[in-house]
């Protein structure tokens, strides 16, 4: 989103630039229907929680809303002096990191749960089976290549091949 917005107002020369929500996330076209760029190809909610989340942190400033006469977006700019809330940005990092972590952590919990192993299937998985958790039908790879075998043989276009 930021290498966007500093792409179309410091790319054009400028200092602010009114952009749009569909600019964000569908691009820009120009007057002959050309489509000159691809915006950042997020959805509308996510192009709205971090144009608020820029704003927040001092990062772009809203220089005023969308103009309802021309339907131009808001006009944005970048800060480019010591604005910036960087003790609220370092925060909001350590803040998402930890939550990165607990989730991380509990998806590796669970699925380590999920691989334990059972006391009905000790002695049953080796190399030459393979055990079906659902069931609990263990089939050797001979009983599936029988099947495979079997169900080919009813098939029409073995048939019609003999």
């Amino acid at each position: 989103m930021l290498s966007y917005a500093a792409r179309r107002i410091f790319g054009f020369q400028k200092r602010q630039d009114r952009i749009s929500i569909s600019q964000y996330t569908d691009g820009t076209m120009s007057r002959n229907g050309e489509k000159l760029d691809g915006g950042t190809g997020l959805g509308r909610e996510t192009v709205i929680k971090c144009l608020e989340e820029l704003t927040k942190y001092r990062v772009m400033v809203k220089l005023s809303d969308n103009d309802p006469r021309t339907t131009a977006g808001a006009e944005y700019a970048l800060a480019l002096d010591d604005t910036v809330d960087l003790v609220g940005l370092l925060k909001r990092h350590d803040d998402k990191s930890k939550a990165g972590r607990a989730k991380m952590q509990a998806a590796m919990t669970k699925n380590n749960e999920a691989r334990s192993v059972r006391p009905t299937d000790v002695g049953r998985c080796n190399r030459h089976t393979i055990s079906n958790r659902n069931t609990g039908k263990t089939r050797s790879r001979r009983q599936r290549r029988f099947d495979t075998n079997r169900s080919l043989r009813g098939s029409t276009h073995l048939r019609e091949a003999s």
